[in-house]
C-alpha cells in the first residue's frame, strides 16, 4: 500500500470549479500511478476554509466512483495558501507519484503562491 499526495489551487469558489478541479487532479492521480478504483483503498480531501461550495468528495462520488471517501477542512495556519484542495489516496501501488496541478506545485517544496 502507498499514500499518494496532491494538491491544486481553484480559480473561484463554484461547483464547476470544484468539480472541474477535482477531476483534474484525481484523473492525473490514477494517470500516472497506473491505478484505478479497484486499487483504491480510500481518498482523503482537505480544502481551505474559503472552498465551501461543493466538497471535493461529493464530486469525486459522482463522477462514478463508489469508495471510501472523506473530506475535512484544512487546520489554519498563518500564511497558508487559499483555495485549495488536497487529497491523500491510500492505493494497492508499487510505487507513489505525487500529482500537484493549477500552481499548487509550490507545495511540494512549501513555497509561496
Amino acid at each position: 500500500m502507498k499514500a499518494i499526495r496532491g494538491a491544486i489551487f481553484i480559480d473561484e469558489d463554484t461547483q464547476d470549479e470544484v468539480n472541474l478541479r477535482t477531476s483534474q487532479l484525481m484523473d492525473k492521480i490514477y494517470q500516472i500511478n497506473g491505478i484505478s478504483d479497484k486499487d483504491i483503498i480510500s481518498v482523503i480531501f482537505s480544502v481551505t476554509r474559503d472552498v465551501t461550495s461543493l466538497n471535493p468528495a461529493t464530486a469525486f462520488r459522482k463522477s462514478g466512483h463508489d469508495l471510501p471517501l472523506m473530506c475535512l477542512q484544512e487546520a489554519e495556519f498563518d500564511g497558508d495558501h487559499e483555495m485549495t484542495i488536497r487529497v491523500m489516496v491510500f492505493a494497492n501501488c508499487e510505487d507513489a507519484k505525487h500529482v500537484y496541478e493549477n500552481g499548487a506545485e509550490i507545495l511540494k517544496n512549501g513555497g509561496e503562491r
